[in-house]
């Protein structure tokens, strides 16, 4: 998504991402995430304690373009997680064409230790976790997906530390009741979530937020199963529901 506001580079960065799929780039001071993390967990700076850092999300508009890409991109089709792949080479590219120096790190990266994006997310005042242990966005409800976080050698505009509104405050929590079914459906491991796929969907089906950008049906299934012959045999046909 453009901003008219964003220096010339930033709307650069938010292009190339855009043009994948990625639609949400959100900036903002990394003091508001360094500042009370742990040693271990605190994202490089560069030396600045206001340093920027950019934090890229996706909505439902991802699909087209990763479909895309499986079917024109070699390197992305023949990929163990084409997923994966299309968003390392897409913030690849727009990493370096920053005019800075910039360091990402991936969600889907865990050595040599995860990144804690969700907590990044509610730090920086992007989407803060709700009673589901997913973040919430005011807009997009649960129907977005949290992909990596740039930090730039480059200063932030010094943020304003007062919490919002937190988006789920005064909801009668559909999500937690969906939650449980899906716990006690079966574990909520890797596997298990891919086998109790559609039981795990419901707990972001049921949230009063965002439904009108709720994922289409092969891009739903596809985000809790990652099975590679949604993407290559479904594409991008509508929602049936």
């Amino acid at each position: 998504m453009s901003n008219p506001r964003a220096s010339q580079w930033e709307r650069g960065f938010r292009e190339t991402l855009d043009r994948a799929g990625f639609d949400l780039v959100h900036p903002f001071d990394l003091a508001l995430y360094n500042a009370d993390a742990s040693v271990e967990h605190r994202l490089h700076d560069f030396g600045r304690p206001h340093a920027r850092g950019l934090l890229v999300a996706n909505t439902r508009a991802l699909w087209p373009p990763f479909v895309r890409a499986v079917r024109d991109d070699a390197v992305v089709r023949a990929s163990a997680d084409p997923l994966e792949c299309h968003l390392e080479r897409t913030l690849h590219a727009a990493v370096v064409a920053l005019p800075f120096a910039a360091r990402a790190y991936l969600s889907h990266v865990v050595t040599p230790r995860p990144v804690p994006i969700q907590q990044i997310s509610q730090r920086a005042h992007f989407a803060p976790l709700g009673p589901c242990h997913l973040c919430i966005h005011p807009e997009y409800g649960p129907w977005f997906a949290l992909r990596a976080v740039v930090v730039c050698d480059h200063d932030a505009a010094i943020a304003d530390t007062t919490e919002p509104p937190h988006p789920c405050a005064g909801c009668e929590r559909p999500c937690v009741r969906a939650l449980k079914i899906a716990l006690d459906g079966g574990p909520a491991t890797r596997d298990g979530v891919r086998a109790g796929w559609r039981r795990w969907a419901e707990v972001r089906t049921v949230c009063p937020l965002g439904r009108a950008h709720r994922y289409d049906d092969p891009q739903l299934e596809y985000h809790y199963t990652a099975r590679r012959e949604i993407v290559e045999l479904k594409g991008i046909e509508p929602s049936t529901s």
